[in-house]
């Protein structure tokens, strides 16, 4: 009588396979997960920017820093950059890797708006 069985090839293709599948699914995720992350830092710092621009129409002027304002981290919990510059202010995200002046650095500036 012949028994009915899976060889060993046949299970670690199986498991190869859902390897794969699985490593694929991780990593579409990281990238959806980078990207809600970097829509919500920008739009934080558009809303903070519109903080800032209150607080030059009612004091005639832009704060020296962002310490009188709640939420400045961005999406990876680094800190917002804030800058005066001339005639206004930029506000910089370091990004995912947390290093200025690289390519995931997320910039607003309010003479650009």
């Amino acid at each position: 009588m012949k028994k009915s069985a899976f060889t060993l090839v046949e299970i670690l293709t199986v498991l190869a396979l859902m390897m794969l599948i699985i490593g694929g699914g991780l990593a579409l995720w990281g990238q959806a997960r980078d990207g809600t992350l970097r829509q919500q830092t920008k739009a934080q710092l558009s809303a903070l920017a519109a903080e800032i621009e209150a607080v030059k129409v009612q004091t005639g002027s832009y704060p020296n820093d962002l310490t009188s304002f709640a939420n400045t981290a961005d999406g990876w919990g680094n800190g917002i950059v804030y800058a005066q510059t001339n005639g206004g202010f930029t506000l910089s995200s370091l990004g995912e890797d947390g290093l200025a002046n690289t390519s995931d650095d997320i910039i607003y500036d309010s003479m650009a708006q």
